[in-house]
């Protein structure tokens, strides 16, 4: 029996998914996320099986539904920690850095 993980939920119900390490998440993966964000995209689900006509099941994204991706940036490099996300990913996101907020040296 199937059921609707967290990234369905979420497109389906409008609500914000938070992806951490993004950069390292498998290409299948990525590219079900690059086709989600792009304009008008939708979700396919053909995991779950075929609907009636035989299609894969497809969702809608809700109007309130948010995705953020998480990347881990060197501190002092600023360069991305494990492979970066490719173009086509990032030119369907707003980028933005933030400074580390917590002190790894030992005292």
């Amino acid at each position: 029996m199937w059921v609707d993980g967290p990234l369905t939920r979420a497109v389906r119900d409008g609500h914000v998914l938070i992806v951490r390490g993004a950069n390292i998440a498998p290409p299948a993966v990525l590219d079900r996320l690059n086709a989600l964000l792009e304009r008008d995209g939708i979700l396919s689900v053909p995991e779950c099986g075929t609907t009636a006509t035989g299609e894969a099941r497809t969702v809608t994204p809700h109007d309130n539904f948010r995705i953020v991706l998480l990347v881990d940036i060197h501190e002092q490099s600023r360069e991305c920690i494990g492979p970066e996300l490719s173009r086509a990913m990032r030119n369907r996101c707003l980028e933005v850095a933030l400074p580390c907020m917590y002190n790894y040296q030992t005292a």
